[in-house]
């Protein structure tokens, strides 16, 4: 697209200490634009499968966005 900066995945898994309590995955992807010299723009989104501490729901969608300005 001719814009500078990184394309990033991941993926996450945590088993809890309690028995009781289920395993949590997740996978989360970003991009982080360099829109100037000086500021980058990271929007991304999160997917936590089978919540740890949310038993009524199997998926979370959490959406972010995020600024850096450099001086």
């Amino acid at each position: 697209f001719g814009m500078r900066g990184e394309i990033g995945l991941g993926a996450t898994w945590a088993d809890p200490i309690d028995d009781d309590l289920r395993s949590q995955y997740g996978l989360e992807a970003y991009w982080k634009i360099l829109l100037t010299p000086s500021l980058w723009v990271t929007p991304g989104v999160q997917f936590l499968f089978d919540p740890t501490f949310n038993l009524e729901t199997d998926t979370i969608a959490i959406y972010q966005i995020k600024a850096r300005l450099f001086f």
